[in-house]
């Protein structure tokens, strides 16, 4: 599919001379005004550029192209205008985020070899986010397979900590959500270097013994130094190696440690037998420990989970995207999978086969929205 254009201005004349410049090259579409716009990208117009006039009635340029950051950041900003001060500028690279800025009346010939740099720089995006999707991912999956085989409960804390995160990321609108989720799943692949009944006697909430506990508090360290060598994952590893630090001693920590120190927190309290609003509470009453807009977005993460209520059901059932309310164990009461689980292919496979053959009980308890 060809690339898609969009041209922005409250006059049509100025549209109408965008595309008799452009019309040998490429179609493009138009919009009068950034309320047309918007509609358009809402009504799913996968843009790849979008050029907007600065001086409009509804909002200015530079408004509409942060807004359109916001809903559509794949798409390359550029701003075509007849006001061409210094601030205008500024403001426009700085909240819109764009990456040509041309003048009025602009040339055919630099419209155009604008716009083919701007297709380019989209297509450089395309092929960052499919590498990201594809080879990366593939390479972080691989290491959380390797977690999930070496140390099962450990990989358990990790599903149980990843919703909460990508839901606080979310809640604080953050971007690049896929950074938090892996920072969450490769959190604990250090503990692939602790003793398991340290890891165990970690799991089950005990207090650990001095040295078993130094040992434990060394695999942030561990993971960061692993992660840091893979490309692209810098940002990640330096928040796993922080994961562990409080607001009051490293106010700058990067926000997903910060967001990682309150979640892990808050799970070890509930391993501990604490009810999740109380273990929300406790994080409140420790002063200083958390960083209070994380606490604020985890509130509201709570908040929305609060309406899901726990229900049985068979594991032939099961579908995709659906996550354990309760732990799945053996006849022996051994772990077989963590609470906080979500169903994938593999893992409904695991249980329906582990049902078959009387290893496992026939239904398990998963989280629904709750009945009206």
């Amino acid at each position: 599919m060809n690339p898609k254009v969009l041209f922005v201005d409250d006059e049509k004349p100025v549209l109408d001379a965008c595309r008799r410049a452009l019309r040998k090259k490429l179609a493009i579409d138009t919009a009068l005004g950034p309320t047309e716009a918007l509609k358009q990208i809402d009504d799913g117009g996968d843009y790849a550029v979008i050029v907007s006039d600065m001086r409009m009635p509804e909002m200015t340029g530079v408004q509409l192209l942060a807004e359109v950051k916001q809903r559509s950041p794949e798409t390359v900003r550029m701003m075509l205008t007849g006001n061409s001060d210094q601030q205008t500028a500024i403001d426009a690279v700085n909240e819109g985020d764009i990456f040509r800025f041309l003048n009025k009346p602009c040339p055919p010939d630099k419209l155009w070899s604008s716009v083919e740099a701007a297709l380019e720089q989209h297509r450089l995006i395309i092929a960052e986010r499919d590498l990201l999707e594809n080879t990366l991912q593939g390479a972080i999956q691989v290491l959380a397979d390797v977690l999930a085989l070496v140390n099962p409960g450990a990989f358990g804390r990790t599903t149980r900590i990843r919703t909460h995160v990508a839901a606080i990321a979310s809640q604080l609108g953050l971007p690049d959500l896929w950074r938090f989720e892996t920072m969450a799943t490769l959190s604990q692949i250090g503990c692939v270097t602790v003793p398991d009944e340290v890891l165990n006697s970690v799991i089950a909430g005990e207090k650990l013994a001095d040295p078993d506990q130094a040992l434990f508090d060394q695999h942030p360290a561990v993971a960061a130094d692993l992660l840091c060598r893979i490309p692209r994952l810098e940002e990640i590893s330096e928040a796993v190696r922080h994961q562990n630090v409080t607001f009051a001693d490293q106010p700058d920590a990067p926000v997903g440690a910060r967001i990682l120190k309150a979640v892990l927190d808050f799970e070890r309290l509930e391993v501990a037998g604490v009810a999740s609003s109380k273990a929300f509470e406790e994080l409140r009453l420790r002063t200083n420990r958390y960083d209070p807009e994380v606490l604020t977005a985890f509130e509201a993460v709570l908040g929305s989970e609060a309406q899901r209520e726990a229900r049985e059901i068979d594991v032939n059932q099961l579908v995709d995207g659906m996550v354990l309310a309760v732990d799945v164990t053996n006849g022996q009461g051994a772990l077989v999978l963590c609470k906080g689980q979500e169903t994938n292919g593999t893992v409904r496979s695991r249980l329906v086969n582990f049902a078959r053959n009387g290893v496992i009980e026939q239904k398990v308890m998963v989280w629904m929205e709750a009945a009206a």
